[in-house]
């Protein structure tokens, strides 16, 4: 049975129901007896240790501006996995409380019907609903929940810290592979549109079915031709997780492979975690208990803006929520659009404000790296969501988020510490040059700088049959050059120096009615 019919029971039977208030805890005075403001906060929570700490950061005054107060207090129950149940809650306390804001906190059911029973109440009576837990895209969705004010980001954004890590990497293309549900096709959605005219080329975008074989998928990627990306991104379902990382492992696409893969897959604790998976984790420290005392905090700075409201706001003799009735709080879209305006600076959580969607602009994620089996922080994203509406709007956004990366600390597929170069290696090219400043510096040695030279041997002339070669690094702009070629076009390479130091002769060759300057180094 889904939410609406459970919905359409409750309409028809609410009236002739005597609502069970076993489950209301309740630290408040006679609210009504009050000379001054008040205003009543309606927890729907997950234990009785959060409604304890609702309690304490309420039920007392508040002078929230000069010569100002206001009484903030709270009613609460906690949650149950039955949403009819949830919605009488809510109507019964919203009745008895007059509350004018919700906070929701983790339901017990997985399908998320906890916090969509909470919003139809909260839309039909345009009372907010501020979540400290929920995360599913879906809620960021105005066209059906217009009054969800969220602390906690949704899945969506994880694809703003794979943009910004894979452009720490310097990986220039990418494969992204995605379940086919709401949640994947919006994370895919939102990485496309930050790669595009990009840096960062996906050469392919896959959704696959909920029956899909996943030996065949992940073969047909892996040996595609056409396709030169070695970074892949997947974005799957819990439920997908041991299947398609076993057959990663089982195909051996390991060694030189980059993958990523997202938060609720990485911390699912599968047993098919291999190490050297990337991803990322929203950080510890945005828990519902931390939350709840900045949502106290947020809804306390955003009452304040009511000082001068009128009376009718703050009247309590006619409850905001009453489901005897199909008038909705004349004020409740007011009170919602100060809520997207409010900010919290340094919170518990770090600073608080909101985008269009009524989704938390800026939250700290962890990089995840598997390690021995085990989740290791290798660095941290600090995101910032502000609503943009173009591809190069959003990156200009992203270029001035924080982001931390450790890259000598992470273990990359197979156990190996070199970081894989993100594409295929088909074939190696030898290369022959000889030093000629600017373009090509040469020093003796072979301790040559990984970032900007190039390991380049020259053969001693003195010595044709044992070939033995003197060891000189290279680096300049033609060294730059070949670099770059490579990454670009697929190869590796091998270089050397021309044994003598000297150009060889040039020859005019007709070709197709141009001449051709061909340059033979000697030695070669």
């Amino acid at each position: 049975m889904n939410f609406f019919s459970y919905s359409f029971i409750f309409f028809l039977t609410f009236p002739f129901i005597k609502l069970q208030t076993t489950d209301i805890i309740n630290g408040t005075k006679n609210l009504f007896e009050f000379d001054y403001p008040h205003i009543t906060i309606l927890g729907a929570l997950t234990n009785n240790e959060h409604i304890k700490i609702l309690n304490e950061h309420t039920n007392q005054l508040y002078s929230i501006s000069l010569n100002h107060e206001i009484y903030l207090s709270s009613q609460s129950f906690i949650l149950d996995s039955n949403p009819l149940l949830i919605t009488m809650k809510l109507c019964e306390i919203g009745n008895l409380s007059h509350a004018k804001a919700i906070i929701a906190g983790r339901g017990l059911d997985e399908n998320d019907l906890t916090l969509t029973a909470i919003s139809y109440v909260s839309d039909f009576y345009h009372i907010p609903v501020l979540t400290i837990a929920s995360r599913e895209d879906l809620f960021s969705d105005k066209a059906f929940y217009n009054f969800i004010v969220r602390l906690v980001p949704p899945y969506l954004y994880e694809a703003d810290a794979w943009f910004s890590m894979i452009r720490k990497l310097k990986y220039t293309k990418v494969v992204l592979i995605y379940s086919q549900d709401e949640e994947g096709r919006m994370v895919a959605s939102r990485f496309q549109m930050l790669a595009e005219d990009s840096d960062i080329h996906i050469e392919r975008m896959e959704e696959y079915e909920s029956n899909a074989n996943f030996t065949s998928l992940i073969s047909n990627l892996t040996y595609e031709d056409r396709l030169l990306a070695r970074v892949f991104i997947i974005h799957t379902r819990i439920e997908d997780t041991d299947e398609l990382l076993s057959v990663i492992v089982r195909l051996q696409h390991l060694e030189n492979f980059v993958w990523i893969i997202n938060e609720r897959s990485l911390t699912s604790n599968s047993t098919a975690l291999f190490d050297g998976i990337l991803g990322v984790r929203l950080h510890n420290s945005f828990n519902e208990e931390n939350l709840l005392i900045d949502a106290t905090k947020l809804l306390m700075n955003t009452f304040d803006k009511f000082n001068n409201h009128t009376s009718l706001f703050w009247d309590t003799k006619i409850p905001a929520i009453n489901c005897l009735s199909t008038e909705s709080w004349p004020y409740g879209k007011d009170l919602y659009r100060e809520l997207l305006n409010a900010s919290v600076i340094n919170g518990i959580t770090g600073n608080i404000e909101f985008n269009e969607e009524g989704d938390r602009v800026e939250s700290l994620y962890e990089i995840i790296n598997i390690q021995q089996g085990q989740l290791k922080v290798v660095g941290n994203y600090r995101s910032n969501t502000s609503t943009c509406y173009t591809s190069s709007m959003c990156r200009q956004i992203i270029e001035k988020t924080e982001l931390k990366l450790d890259e000598q600390e992470i273990i990359w597929p197979n156990g190996l510490r070199r970081k894989p170069d993100g594409i295929r290696t088909r074939r190696n090219v030898s290369v022959v040059t000889i030093a000629a400043k600017p373009f090509i510096f040469v020093r003796s040695g072979n301790d040559c700088d990984p970032s900007t030279e190039v390991l380049c041997p020259r053969k001693k002339l003195n010595d044709s049959i044992n070939d033995e070669y003197e060891n000189f690094c290279c680096r300049g702009y033609c060294i730059d050059l070949l670099q770059e070629l490579s990454k670009n076009l697929s190869f590796a390479y091998t270089l050397h120096l021309v044994a003598d130091s000297k150009y060889g002769s040039c020859e005019k060759i007709i070709l197709l009615s141009k001449f051709i300057c061909i340059f033979e180094l000697h030695s070669l």
